[in-house]
This record gives structure tokens, C-alpha cells and sequence, in this order.
């Protein structure tokens, strides 16, 4: 059961980032949801 506070984990916090940087870079900067959907965050390593 959630209570809605919207907490994640520290390790989804580096993929949130990117997916919000990725939209507002392709999608509402440039109206490329083509770019979106390919871009790919980069490796790392833990």
C-alpha cells in the first residue's frame, strides 16, 4: 500500500533525471519524439 509521497530510490533517481532531461531537450525544445525514444542514457557502473 503506498501513501502517494512519491519517494524513489536512490538508484532510480540517476534514470529519472535522464528521462526528464531527455523529454524536455527532444520533445518540448525541439518536437522530436523520434529523438526521445532513441536516446539512451549512458552506461555506468556501480
Amino acid at each position: 500500500m503506498t501513501d502517494g509521497s512519491g519517494l524513489a530510490c536512490a538508484w532510480e533517481l540517476e534514470v529519472i533525471d535522464f528521462e526528464r532531461r531527455a523529454w524536455l531537450e527532444h520533445v518540448l525544445k525541439n518536437d522530436d519524439l523520434d529523438g526521445y525514444l532513441a536516446s539512451r542514457a549512458p552506461d555506468t557502473e556501480v
